[in-house]
């Protein structure tokens, strides 16, 4: 049995710190691509769990004080704002965060209980508190940044209504499969934006911004957070009234 146990968390470990390692030097990555690897992980915690003979009081710590630190560092993070210019979308999280999770490690943690099954129904709950803080709390409030879909649909429609469209920067086909669209964005060097803009009256040009320019004068057709920057659909009138009087905000990325 032992043996078995072994082999199956060989299995799971090979399944998940490769797959996990690999996803996080994609650029592209979004959150739910990481679900796969879920049951793996899963898997591991079980195999774990089944081998506990007796509920000691660093099996309550190993739940409880992950919460707490990330508790700490949403809060850190919310007060401080120590990585607005890397994750500008940061601004946008309820600091509620914080203090659901931190309320929910001390709940855990007085949950006295000495039983394995019991103890089970413990490490139930405070992944579910942990899931529904991460799709509630983040996900629902910053999902543009790294979903794609909302750009890609718009995108899409300008495509279908037959403008021009052009992206400044190099251009990875993000946008395309998610979009649908038959044929990709033209690619654009800083160079060439202005008699792009001026040859196409009725383009359309994406442009990735650094910072947090002012959209509310800017007035672009469609803005977003996007990673750790923002994204924005500029028509081409749109081009020469706001990138031509600020030659540093429309450049390459």
């Amino acid at each position: 049995s032992s043996k078995k146990l072994s082999e199956g968390l060989k299995f799971s470990i090979a399944w998940f710190f490769p797959v996990f390692i690999s996803f996080s030097f994609i650029s592209g990555k979004q959150v739910h691509y990481l679900l796969p690897i879920y049951p793996a992980l899963a898997l591991i915690i079980a195999s774990q769990f089944d081998r506990i003979k007796k509920i000691a009081w660093y099996d309550h710590a190993v739940i409880v004080i992950p919460l707490l630190i990330v508790g700490g560092v949403f809060y850190y993070l919310n007060m401080t704002h120590r990585i607005n210019d890397l994750a500008p979308w940061m601004n946008a999280l309820p600091i509620q965060n914080s203090f659901v999770l931190i309320l929910g490690a001390f709940l855990i943690f007085i949950w006295k209980t000495k039983d394995k099954i019991s103890f089970l129904w413990k490490l139930v709950t405070a992944n579910i508190l942990v899931i529904s803080v991460l799709f509630l709390g983040v996900i629902y409030h910053t999902g543009n940044a790294y979903d794609l879909r909302e750009v890609s649909r718009t995108l899409k429609t300008i495509e279908d209504r037959g403008l021009p469209l052009a992206y400044l920067g190099n251009y990875a086909g993000q946008f395309d499969f998610i979009g649908r669209l038959n044929n990709p964005p033209q690619v654009l060097t800083t160079a060439q934006l202005f008699n792009w803009a001026k040859e196409h009256e009725e383009g359309r040009v994406i442009i990735i911004f650094d910072g947090e320019p002012d959209f509310e004068k800017i007035k672009p057709e469609f803005t977003s957070w996007y990673r750790g920057s923002h994204i924005a659909i500029l028509s081409s009138s749109d081009i020469n009234r706001i990138c031509k009087p600020q030659p540093n905000l429309c450049i390459e990325h």
